[in-house]
């Protein structure tokens, strides 16, 4: 990272007992950016993973901490996108949910699976149902 300001960049950060939280910009995602003019706009959170491991992996890394402004590299973890996911809250709401929302339940029969995403096939045979009724009209 030639001519990259690394004070500048620490400045932005608040170093508590356990997180170091990024104070400068973040995003609408919650995640800390930082622009300077050695650097496009890069998450912060791979910044100091880099200047503390030496090299940033081509992996997405995960907030063990669950903060994403924290940039503490004790707290990443390079992961696959597979396990980023099942680790988030996103993974962990989409696996703990029993029933679609409009109320049919996930059950082997109810179930279909397309690019790894449950689709109620009651809801699916509604659509299907009216779309071709529209079609008839």
């Amino acid at each position: 990272m030639s001519g990259f300001n690394e004070a500048l960049f620490w400045n932005n950060v608040n170093k508590t007992d356990t997180c170091w939280l990024w104070t400068g910009y973040r995003n609408k995602d919650g995640y800390g950016e930082y622009k300077s003019d050695y650097l496009t706009t890069r998450l912060v959170h791979r910044i100091s993973y880099a200047l503390d491991k030496g090299e940033l992996p081509n992996l997405p890394l995960d907030h063990l901490c669950r903060h994403r402004h924290c940039v503490n590299p004790d707290h990443l973890e390079a992961v696959t996108s597979k396990v980023n996911t099942r680790r988030s809250d996103v993974g962990l709401n989409s696996a703990n949910k029993t029933h679609c929302p409009h109320g049919h339940e996930y059950t082997p029969e109810n179930t279909l699976r397309y690019s790894g995403k449950r689709v109620c096939r009651a809801c699916k045979n509604e659509r299907n149902r009216q779309r071709r009724t529209k079609e008839k009209k």
